[in-house]
């Protein structure tokens, strides 16, 4: 009825809210807010390259789509540490493709 899905819906509202606070407090989720574009960027090879394997090999589909989704996420992350971590390729050519500041 009108009235459940009314108080449902508020519900949904406050722990988006809820959620959105306790976000704002991990470090995690800051470090990937600053990184997202790299990450959205970069999560598409990586994906087609693990469906590609999963597809010759025959792996069901349920699994291909999450190792494609942890892969996805894993991969770019990777990335961006490397980058991070070795100062050799900091130079401009390397900050503007992995879509550093």
């Amino acid at each position: 009825n009108g009235v459940s899905t009314f108080i449902v819906s508020i519900l949904m509202i406050f722990i988006c809210y809820q959620l959105a606070k306790v976000i704002n407090d991990l470090k995690l989720a800051t470090w990937i807010s600053k990184n997202n574009f790299t990450i959205y960027i970069y999560s598409w090879p990586f994906q087609a390259v693990v469906m590609a394997i999963c597809g010759k090999l025959g792996v069901a589909w349920y699994f291909t789509s999450a190792l494609m989704f942890l892969i996805g996420f894993a991969g770019p992350m990777s990335i961006i540490w490397i980058y991070k971590k070795v100062k050799l390729i900091h130079n401009r050519f390397f900050a503007l493709v992995l879509g550093m500041k």
